[in-house]
């Protein structure tokens, strides 16, 4: 009967106690609930919307440049990267036979690749690996028609030059990093119009979660302005084969030709020797050739003027006619001006003398 009593007083102490325990848990359960710190419920809420959500920036199509005709002199194109995430793939041997080829890699190594483990995670495979840093357009294409899941494909956008370099100093270039946002323009053209070519980017919260549909949330940018030069592309190939020629001729270290209209100071071909090669951009040497020398070096015009004082001592005499030489010059006071006498003889038109 003693130890009953004793058994039972314990059993009842204990009971007390859990009871107790378990009062002190409810009621820090709802005080967390209900009653949480603020910063700690920002700091959940933002967890569980960074699982939902995602945040991406839209970028906008670069603006196209023309010639006065309307030939192409830069559009815009994509590069690739890959890569791919090993742990859903289910079949790693026919994906690297399939994939191999278009990542410069071979079957062995892209396998390796496809079994490597997670760092942190060693008994599961890698969430992400980098195939390739860049593949261009149409090998982004054949991939994609791949339909391979688990590769991860993203768009690098950049430049193509249709005109190739008869007119690389003139319109410049579009390079940088691989993230397009820190990608911009170049030396002439591309890069004096870098703020209205480029557009402006947007940022766009979209969903994660598989069951809501975000498809009506709009992703509208704005564009690049498009560019139409006054450059003729015919003029300028055959500006840019004369010059050739008589750099070839005189053995000359450099030569500058430009061809411009008389009666509004447009410039129709602007032709250098030597140019830019825009297919070895990671040239230091080339890269010193990329600025244009027509309208960034210092041009003394010394006996050019002679044909003006000239012309004031014997308003009489005939220059030229009307197809007039170009001839350079880099003073930028020149303003434009028309003599009153005849047409055809003399005009200066800022920034070049013709005659």
């Amino acid at each position: 009967m003693i130890n009953d009593a004793i058994l039972n007083r314990r059993l009842t102490m204990i009971s007390m106690l859990l009871i107790a325990v378990s009062a002190v848990l409810i009621l820090n359960l709802l005080r967390f609930q209900f009653y949480m710190d603020p910063e700690v419920k920002a700091a959940l809420a933002e967890g569980a919307d960074n699982r939902l959500h995602q945040t991406v920036e839209v970028q906008p199509d670069r603006g196209l440049i023309f010639d006065r005709n309307g030939h192409l002199l830069a559009r815009n194109s994509f590069d690739y990267r890959i890569g791919i995430s090993p742990n859903v793939i289910s079949n790693p041997q026919q994906v690297a036979l399939e994939l191999a080829p278009y990542v410069n890699m071979t079957e062995d190594e892209l396998y390796r690749v496809l079994h490597r483990p997670d760092p942190n995670d060693p008994d599961s495979l890698s969430k992400y690996e980098m195939l390739t840093a860049r593949v261009d357009f149409e090998t982004g294409q054949q991939i994609i028609a791949l339909e391979i899941p688990g590769i991860q494909i993203e768009a690098i956008p950049t430049r193509i030059y249709p005109q190739g370099n008869l007119t690389a100093q003139l319109v410049g270039f579009f390079a940088g990093a691989d993230d397009a946002r820190i990608s911009r323009g170049y030396y002439g053209v591309e890069g004096y119009y870098q703020p209205l070519l480029a557009g402006q980017s947007r940022r766009v919260t979209t969903s994660t979660a598989p069951l809501i549909d975000d498809t009506q949330v709009t992703t509208q940018v704005r564009d690049g302005i498009d560019l139409v030069l006054t450059i003729d592309r015919d003029l300028q190939f055959l500006a840019q084969d004369v010059l050739n020629t008589a750099m070839e001729e005189y053995d000359a270290e450099g030569g500058t030709i430009l061809i411009m209209n008389p009666r509004n100071g447009e410039i129709l071909a602007m032709a250098n020797s030597p140019s830019f090669d825009l297919g070895a951009l990671t040239d230091p040497d080339n890269i010193l050739l990329a600025s244009n020398p027509a309208v960034s070096d210092i041009y003394g015009p010394g006996s050019v003027f002679k044909v003006v004082r000239v012309h004031w001592a014997a308003p009489g005499i005939y220059f030229a006619t009307r197809a007039s030489a170009q001839i350079p010059t880099c003073l930028p006071w020149v303003t434009p001006l028309n003599l009153g006498r005849r047409p055809n003889l003399l005009q200066v038109a800022r920034p070049f003398v013709a005659i």
